[in-house]
């Protein structure tokens, strides 16, 4: 049988639990002696496995010694020469740790079944043409879901300033706790204490005009410090569009991908729905069967130089969002079946130093939303309008329109139906 020798220990290859159990006493033994350097055999055995673990990021027993010190707390290597194979059994012993770094070797990995990410989770590949993460047939997609909380209906208000939400039914709190995170007015807050029955703390001050409410209290437990980096996902097609979707999220807080590509996928590229800021950088999503990128009812997130190309719909659906201040910064929305940009009843989102450029309507759509802004944008050769701001029942209101070149569009460069609209310092032709 083989043999496998660690300094002065020696163990059956196939003796797992013994080689880890006898690694854990060298060290114990090393650490606890005070001659550990003096000549003695198994001290220096010791010595020698410690500086072996603390130096090997992809140590195998190094994850079971010292899981804090590794820069990556689990890696994922389909050729056996990480400490798992399979994706999900990484991040779900990250997990168990209380999160960190799942590290995706290179690889095209054949996914059969969801990923589901937890909180404080970050999943990172080699790059998006190196490690890429296909799901085949049934299979679904990448997972991040929060909970939503039922408490019961109540009266239930806050003063400007304060920090203190106090209600009138006993039951008011009810499947309430510190941690959870509560909507007031445009913005989540997340819980400190809960009091007593009718009175709970928030951990920063409430800076919206005073709240006096008669409904359910939107209350819900956020997936919290999500990380996605340098990795592509395709192929999702499971049949609906939660889980068709390459990357699906709801009710997540301070989400953060960058340099994710998503294609091919039945539904959306990116789905994020109710998250509560984070961020897309450097991101792609790519011939897709709905939009690149569906951002509905989020607040505070932000996009940065991302591409939507070739997808079946609009490139960047905004929607119902952001209420709070949101940017989308140098963004690329390129031949994509629908709108390249569409702000459908969107609030405060700034687009800046966006290109729309070949998409079979309009570059930029606004409509029933408020407050949104296209500053230094490039609208050019779409199929109707370059930027088109609706009218009718729902018009776009107050929206900012300037210092953009919108050129060699079909029907229009810029068709102004909306209400109260600024629009000026463009280049038209």
């Amino acid at each position: 049988m083989a043999i496998i020798c660690w300094g002065n220990l020696a163990k059956a290859a196939n003796d797992t639990l013994k080689i880890e159990q006898s690694i854990m006493g060298y060290v114990e033994t090393h650490d606890e002696n005070p001659n550990a350097h003096m000549g003695e055999d198994y001290a220096l055995g010791a010595h020698r496995l410690a500086t072996m673990l603390d130096h090997s990021p992809y140590s195998v027993f190094n994850r079971f010694l010292y899981p804090q010190s590794r820069s990556y707390k689990a890696v994922v290597d389909p050729a056996g020469n990480g400490d798992v194979v399979d994706i999900q059994a990484g991040i779900d012993y990250v997990n168990s740790i209380g999160g960190g770094v799942v590290f995706i070797k290179a690889g095209t990995y054949n996914l059969t079944d969801v990923l589901t990410l937890y909180s404080n989770i970050e999943l990172e590949g080699e790059g998006p043409g190196l490690t890429i993460l296909n799901f085949t047939g049934a299979a679904k997609n990448i997972q991040i879901v929060g909970e939503v909380r039922t408490p019961i209906l109540d009266t239930y208000g806050i003063p400007q300033n304060s920090k203190t939400v106090t209600g009138v039914n006993s039951d008011f709190l009810t499947s309430v706790f510190p941690g959870d995170w509560m909507i007031l007015y445009t913005a989540w807050y997340k819980i400190a204490s809960v009091d007593s029955d009718t009175e709970l703390t928030l951990e920063d001050t409430y800076r919206g005009p005073t709240l006096i409410l008669q409904e359910d209290p939107g209350i819900v437990v956020f997936k919290e410090n999500v990380a996605l980096r340098n990795f592509t996902v395709q192929g999702a097609n499971n049949g609906n569009y939660i889980t068709s979707s390459g990357v699906y999220s709801t009710y997540a807080a301070f989400l953060n991908i960058e340099n994710v590509i998503t294609r091919d996928n039945e539904s959306y590229g990116f789905c994020l729905d109710y998250n509560w800021q984070g961020s897309c950088k450097n991101t792609q999503g790519i011939g897709n069967g709905f939009s690149g990128f569906q951002d509905s009812n989020c607040r505070g997130f932000s996009y940065e130089g991302c591409l939507a190309y070739g997808n079946e719909d609009d490139g960047f659906m905004l929607q119902t969002g952001s209420a709070v201040p949101a940017a989308i910064t140098d963004c690329d929305s390129i031949m994509n079946g629908q709108h390249g940009f569409n702000v459908n009843f969107g609030h405060k989102y700034s687009l800046k130093g966006c290109n729309a450029y070949r998409n079979q309507v309009d570059g930029f759509r606004l409509y029933g939303g408020s407050f949104v802004k296209i500053l230094g944008c490039h609208s050019e050769k779409n199929e109707e309008v370059g930027i088109d701001i609706e009218g009718g029942a729902s018009p776009a209101t107050f929206s900012v329109i300037v210092g953009n070149t919108v050129v060699n569009n079909t029907v229009d460069s810029i068709r102004d139906n909306g209400t109260n609209s600024i629009v000026e310092h463009n280049q038209e032709s």
